[in-house]
């Protein structure tokens, strides 16, 4: 009733209809079905104007299950009739398999037992075509959460892989650093070595151009002393050869 004020002030024509409906159903369960048959043919009323296909056929039904409780086949009859041209129409079989169950039930109060049985024959096939459908639904369903359920499996696979790559890449990177490393360290190394080396030749030539130096003035003054020899030989012979002349003379009578 507070739903019904509420969608009145705002003029909310569907939710009126929707309300009006829901209101006999309630006094449908009360077993109040005069109340609850003002309050579903309102709801009819509307749900022609609003061209609420799919409601006006649960409104059909409805008026129907009431006027079988006030004891009115006929009219119980028409109203569901209604609804059953509205479901065929819409292509709503649920809705068909229902109204069809509830004619069974209508002509076999009525004692007419081959409408009656004819009604639920066309109820079994409905409902059977409706289980099948709900069959293949369900298997889809399956099939979908299966589905999703193996892709989520293969992204979580998926992921540890790259997890996995990340680490090797992350490891490699690493290696890489690493050689890297060593060789700059290896390259200065080779470097120092071979700036040793190169002071150790430039070490070794200046050595061997000092010795060269040294033999060079070696060799000079071996030189020099060989010709100062020989220089004075003669004049040391020519003093020698006096020295004996004077000492023989002093001898001499």
């Amino acid at each position: 009733q507070r739903a019904l004020d509420l969608r009145q002030n705002t003029n909310d024509r569907f939710g009126l209809a929707s309300s009006y409906n829901n209101l006999g159903r309630v006094y449908m369960d009360k077993e109040e079905y005069e109340y609850a048959l003002t309050f579903v043919e309102r709801a009819i009323e509307l749900q022609k104007q609003l061209g609420d296909q799919r409601n006006l056929t649960k409104s059909y039904l409805d008026a129907g299950k009431i006027y079988q409780h006030l004891r009115d086949p006929r009219q119980a009859k028409l109203y569901t009739q209604n609804s059953l041209e509205i479901a065929e129409r819409t292509g709503n079989l649920a809705q068909r398999a229902e109204i069809l169950l509830f004619l069974s039930e209508l002509e076999e109060q009525q004692g007419r037992y081959q409408s009656a049985l004819d009604y639920l024959k066309s109820h079994r096939q409905l409902q059977d075509s409706l289980d099948e459908q709900n069959q293949s639904q369900a298997f889809e369903e399956m099939r979908a959460r299966y589905e999703s359920q193996e892709m989520e499996r293969q992204i979580e696979l998926l992921e540890q892989e790259q997890k996995l790559q990340d680490a090797e890449l992350s490891r490699a990177e690493m290696f890489q650093n690493s050689l890297i490393g060593g060789s700059l360290a290896l390259l200065m190394i080779l470097a120092l070595l071979y700036l040793r080396y190169r002071a150790g030749k430039k070490h070794e030539a200046l050595l061997e151009a000092k010795n060269k130096k040294l033999q060079d003035l070696s060799e000079e003054k071996t030189e020099y002393l060989h010709i100062a020899a020989h220089d004075l030989k003669t004049p040391l012979s020519s003093i020698m050869g006096l020295s004996e002349m004077i000492k023989n003379t002093d001898h001499c009578p």
